[in-house]
C-alpha cells in the first residue's frame, strides 16, 4: 500500500494480520504429487494441511484436492477463519505453479461435524460469489455418522458430498470400534445419508478400513452388502 506513509504501513503490519495461518514447514512427496504443510496458528499451535494432485485418467479429470486436517491429538476446534485460510494459503502457493484447487475434503481432523458452525461457515465463505465462488459440490465431509448433524446439514441448502466412515458390517462390531455407534446405529446413519443424497442430489460414499481378522471376512462382506438393499 504505497499510498500510505511508512509509519502507517509499519503500524498496520505490527497490529494486523492478513491470515490466521503461517507456513512453518513444507514437504513435497510422490514426485510433487503430494504437498504437506505444517501451519502455525496465531496462538502457536500447529496443524497439518495436505494437497494432493491427481492426473487425468479414462474415468476422471485431473484434480487437485486439499485435505483440511489437524495434527493427531485433539487440542481445540479450528475457527472458521483458520479453515478458510488453509484454503487461501494453498491456493496462493499453487498459483505460483499455475495450478488451482478443484476439491476440498474434511478428513483426518477428528470429527468435522462436531465443529459444525465453523465447517459450514467456511464452506459458505468459500462459496460466496464475492469471495472465492468455490462450489460446495466440490466439497466432501467425512463423518463417523452423527445423525442429527447430517440431518441439519441436509437442510442447509449446501450440496456437499458425504463420506461415511463405516468400518464394520454390524452394530455390535462397530460399537466396539466406534463407541458413538451405540447412540447412532448403522441403520440410522444409512437412513440419514440416503435422505441427504435425495435432498441435495449429491453422492454419499462409505469408507471401510480392512483390519485383518476383525472386519475382513467373506461372511462380513456379505452382511455389509445386505445393509444396502
Amino acid at each position: 500500500m504505497r499510498t500510505l506513509p511508512p509509519s502507517a504501513r509499519r503500524h498496520l503490519g505490527e497490529t494486523y494480520a492478513f491470515s490466521t495461518v503461517a507456513t512453518h514447514l513444507k514437504r513435497v512427496a510422490d514426485h510433487g504429487q503430494t504437498v504437506k504443510y505444517l501451519l502455525r496458528l496465531e496462538d502457536g499451535r500447529t496443524i497439518e494441511t495436505v494437497v494432493m494432485h491427481y492426473d487425468a485418467s479414462s474415468r476422471s479429470r485431473a484434480r487437485t484436492t486439499i485435505c483440511v486436517t489437524g495434527r493427531s491429538g485433539f487440542d481445540r476446534n479450528l475457527s472458521q477463519a483458520e479453515i478458510v485460510d488453509q484454503f487461501l494459503m494453498a491456493s496462493r502457493d499453487l498459483a505460483e505453479g499455475q495450478r488451482s484447487l478443484t476439491n476440498v475434503v474434511f478428513m483426518g481432523m477428528g470429527e468435522p461435524l462436531n465443529n459444525y458452525a465453523a465447517v459450514v461457515g467456511a464452506i459458505r465463505r468459500w462459496a460466496a460469489p464475492d469471495t472465492l465462488n468455490f462450489s460446495p459440490r466440490r466439497v466432501t465431509i467425512s463423518t463417523i455418522g452423527l445423525v442429527p448433524f447430517i440431518e441439519r446439514l441436509s437442510a442447509e441448502g449446501l450440496p456437499v458430498n458425504l463420506a461415511i466412515s463405516l468400518h464394520a458390517p454390524d452394530d455390535e462390531l462397530r460399537s466396539s470400534m466406534i463407541p458413538v455407534n451405540r447412540k447412532y446405529p448403522i441403520a440410522a446413519i444409512i437412513g440419514a445419508a440416503r435422505a441427504h443424497a435425495e435432498r441435495t442430489g449429491r453422492r454419499v460414499s462409505y469408507e471401510y478400513v480392512l483390519l485383518q481378522g476383525v472386519n475382513d471376512s467373506v461372511e462380513q462382506a456379505g452382511r455389509l452388502a445386505a445393509s444396502f438393499p
